[in-house]
């Protein structure tokens, strides 16, 4: 179990998210915290600041899953017309994107 500083206190986090703090003495009792953590978010999804996920849209694709990870802009050529995408579509012939996004 992770411990960490939080002043004035020594916190341990659990693995459902919740962080016990304890004063820096010999006493046992420790009492939970809340701790605002950003949801798991699936591919083409990011977290808000709402906690929850929302797609990326149209213009931005996600390739990873987990908490920390926003969508990313198209690079210039590439694309996305729909919302939640994981990958940027290249640009056809005689077609182009001449911007991020």
């Amino acid at each position: 179990t992770p411990y960490f500083w939080a002043l004035p206190y020594w916190a341990t986090a659990t693995e459902s998210g919740a962080v016990f703090v304890e004063p820096p003495t010999f006493f046992n009792e420790r009492k939970p915290i809340p701790v605002h953590t950003p949801p798991f978010c699936g591919i083409g999804e990011e977290p808000d600041k709402a906690l929850s996920c929302l797609k990326c849209r149209e213009g931005m694709f996600s390739d990873l899953a987990g908490r920390f990870w926003p969508c990313r802009a198209c690079p210039v050529g590439w694309f996305t017309d729909k919302r939640g995408q994981s990958k940027c579509l290249e640009c056809e012939g005689g077609q182009y994107a001449n911007a991020t996004g």
